[in-house]
């Protein structure tokens, strides 16, 4: 992601109450959910990866917890309607200025519902509508009160 959309995606995150750290955002909603959008680099390329993640508020010692321990984790890939073209905001190379501000505010409206999302009532409603649920990782403790069928 170049250091242009990084800011966009920073200004919209900070728009919505999220607060910063490291290359995270995060928040917990009047709702009690937590949530964070990570931005991970990998080790192996240029490409990185937008991360999402929630966890119940409470769960989240002095307001934070990485990623890696939320109760619900899944990857910009696993949202419908993210294609190739917005999947090239997340790697630094083969992505022309002339069309990043119009991909980076393609990404903002496909991932705006899960930025949004206030309780686990709206979780669930934007998991339905707009997550594959074969890229979807839901902690056993969450998937019945979350009502879903996930194979254990």
């Amino acid at each position: 992601m170049d250091a242009k959309a990084r800011a966009r995606l920073g200004q919209e995150m900070k728009s919505l109450g999220y607060r910063k750290r490291g290359s995270s955002y995060f928040r917990i909603s009047a709702g009690g959910l937590y949530a964070i959008i990570s931005v991970q680099k990998s080790a192996w390329d240029s490409v990185e990866y937008l991360n999402f993640g929630y966890a119940e508020g409470a769960s989240a010692e002095s307001g934070w917890i990485p990623e890696s321990r939320c109760q619900v984790r899944f990857r910009l890939d696993a949202v419908r309607g993210v294609d190739a073209r917005l999947m090239a905001l997340m790697s630094t190379e083969g992505l022309s200025a002339s069309n990043s501000d119009s991909l980076v505010e393609e990404l903002l409206d496909a991932i705006s519902p899960f930025l949004e999302v206030d309780d686990w009532a709206g979780l669930r409603a934007v998991i339905d509508e707009r997550i594959s649920d074969s890229r979807l990782f839901v902690h056993r403790d969450v998937r019945r009160f979350l009502g879903l069928g996930l194979p254990e």
